[in-house]
């Protein structure tokens, strides 16, 4: 594997078995020409040697390095980068760069006819714009070719990554929203821990016997509240509906189910004074980065992202645990990720594809270094190994796994993603807020949202 390079440097040749053997085959099966003169002959043979050459060469995949060497993930990465050499007979050119400067990269590129890598790690508010103009390819008839199974992954995900009938990404990271306690507050109370079929009225009950903010506790802080991710969970919980089927209207703004679960959100804040103020926060973190208040004993329960977890657990120890949203009329929570796409420029897309294969395979996935790095192993079965598993030793976090799986939504999915992310939150963010009604806040959002719907081509409708 070549490290922190920009273009190739030398290729190795594959002198396997399996490789002599196609050359051999590939001979054996030549026909003669009945005649020939010596420069044609030479030429042709020339032309044959080259041809040899080509098929015996490892094929070389073009991938960013995507963490910095300071980074604990970046030796993992590039390990598991030499394990898939080994497994798969390739080689990687690893191209240096910071991630933050991908996507403006790939565009760049893509625009001057070029693919910058072979391989691109792929975001929500990517993923559509590279798939619709060819950037990624459409992953399914590979997965039907080679009979690879999709239902191993998070239903939510998949279609996180799908449009129209395409897949223009596979799942690598995935994982998503659950609730994490301090267990010691709840056996101060005498209350069962958070989990299983737990309700709305359920939470309402703890949260008033472990809300103690005269002693600088709350009984819940609701993480990335926006429309996207954790106000979703609430408004579908309660039975509302964000968009229909084809993606083409917006319910939510007049929906009184959506406005049920909104409302619950917003009275967590304002009604009840569950949560803590913003400036009380900034207070109690001082300054501090990379912690929340919920380690540092501030907060009962927090909604928020499975990778909050290793950070909590360090300051927690024993006393965190972690479950599923509670259940209204539904049982869902947010599944949410990164994943791999096959670049339509790629000249080893083959290649490429035995990659991503290798990555969801049993082999490449639990039996490679950066396994234990991962955000949450994109395979619904790999959160049970004991490699990973391990770590939520004590935890409900299978709570959360059944939930991911069985009733699992992803990100508002909208090719207009980056486009409508700002302006749809602030109306909902003036309702949380109590600067207006919820359903102010939720129709004034979904007449922005509607209006750029209505903007897009007819092309790009499902």
């Amino acid at each position: 594997m070549k490290a922190r390079s920009d273009t190739f440097t030398r290729r190795r040749l594959f002198i396997g078995a399996g490789g002599m053997a196609s050359v051999l085959a590939l001979a054996a099966c030549g026909a003669m020409p009945a005649a020939t003169t010596a420069p044609a002959a030479e030429e042709e043979s020339e032309a044959k040697a080259e041809e040899k050459t080509e098929m015996m060469e490892t094929p070389v995949i073009n991938i960013d390095e995507y963490f910095t060497e300071t980074d604990g993930r970046h030796a993992p990465y590039l390990n598991t980068l030499k394990q898939a050499e080994e497994a798969l007979n390739v080689e990687f050119n690893v191209i240096p760069g910071e991630y933050s400067g991908i996507w403006d990269r790939r565009k760049t590129a893509f625009a001057a006819g070029e693919a910058d890598v072979d391989i691109s790690m792929n975001q929500v508010n990517w993923v559509f714009f590279g798939g619709f103009n060819g950037m990624f390819i459409d992953h399914i008839p590979l997965m039907q070719r080679d009979q690879v199974d999709i239902t191993r992954y998070y239903p939510a995900d998949i279609k996180a990554w799908s449009w129209a009938g395409k897949l223009y990404a596979i799942p690598t990271q995935s994982g998503g929203e659950l609730v994490l306690f301090n267990k010691q507050y709840f056996d101060e109370a005498g209350l069962n821990y958070p989990g299983g079929d737990w309700t709305y009225d359920d939470m309402i009950d703890m949260c008033q016997k472990v809300h103690k903010p005269d002693d600088n506790r709350w009984a819940v802080r609701i993480g990335q509240n926006s429309l996207f991710y954790m106000a979703s969970t609430f408004m579908l919980n309660f039975g509302g509906e964000e968009l229909t089927e084809d993606g083409n209207t917006v319910l939510y703004g007049e929906d009184p189910k959506s406005h049920a679960g909104a409302q619950f959100n917003v009275d967590l804040h304002l009604k009840h004074q569950f949560t803590p103020p913003s400036e009380v926060v900034r207070e109690l973190l001082a300054g501090r980065s990379g912690i929340g208040i919920l380690e540092l004993g501030h907060i009962a329960m927090e909604f928020n992202g499975v990778f909050r977890y290793n950070a909590s657990q360090q300051h927690l120890g024993e006393k965190l645990s972690v479950t599923r949203p509670p259940r209204n009329e539904r049982g869902t929570a947010t599944v949410v990720g990164n994943a791999h796409s096959i670049m339509g420029l790629s000249k080893v897309q083959d290649s490429v594809w035995e990659l991503l294969k290798w990555l969801g395979s049993d082999e490449g996935a639990t039996g490679s270094e950066y396994f234990g790095w991962t955000s949450w192993p994109s395979i619904i079965e790999h959160a049970s190994h004991p490699g990973w598993a391990s770590r939520f030793e004590g935890t409900n976090v299978h709570d959360a796994i059944e939930a991911w799986a069985e009733e699992g939504h992803n990100f508002l999915r909208l090719p207009e993603f980056n486009e409508a992310w700002g302006p749809l939150q602030q109306p909902w963010y003036s309702a949380l807020r109590g600067e207006i009604t919820v359903p102010e806040g939720l129709r004034e959002s979904a007449r922005i949202l509607q209006e750029i719907i209505d903007r897009r081509p007819e092309e790009h409708r499902e």
